[in-house]
């Protein structure tokens, strides 16, 4: 079993580091809307997605960590994390989206972009 999360290891490894924090925010992202389907994990349903969404960031993330510099690779999955979620929020579940929310969540994308040109 070891040997064979090397092998994946090492294969996740060859690819692009950015690339691979965009996959890593997507299994994030899963792993925080599972917690809000879970309702506190009264549905046990979603527990297998935040376990799963959140076991594979923490894979991957380690991994990117190695070949991205941590402050700014930190920066960007906070940043487009929440984004994600916000989103997922608005769309997913009808929160509303208030003009400061909107706001906010326009300076995040500045923020990350210049991050992520500036790097």
């Amino acid at each position: 079993m070891v040997e064979f999360i090397t092998k994946i290891i090492h294969f996740v490894d060859s690819f692009n580091p950015w690339v691979m924090l965009v996959v890593a925010i997507l299994f994030s992202t899963i792993g925080t809307i599972s917690l809000k389907y879970s309702d506190g994990f009264n549905n046990k349903k979603p527990i297998i997605g935040v376990i799963g969404g959140y076991s594979v960031f923490f894979i991957l993330i380690n991994i990117i960590f190695k070949n991205l510099d941590v402050s700014i690779g930190y920066a960007v999955w906070s940043g487009l994390s929440t984004l994600m979620v916000s989103v997922s929020g608005v769309l997913i579940f009808k929160e509303p989206l208030t003009s400061r929310k909107g706001i906010g969540l326009g300076l995040i994308i500045l923020g990350v972009s210049g991050l992520s040109y500036f790097s």
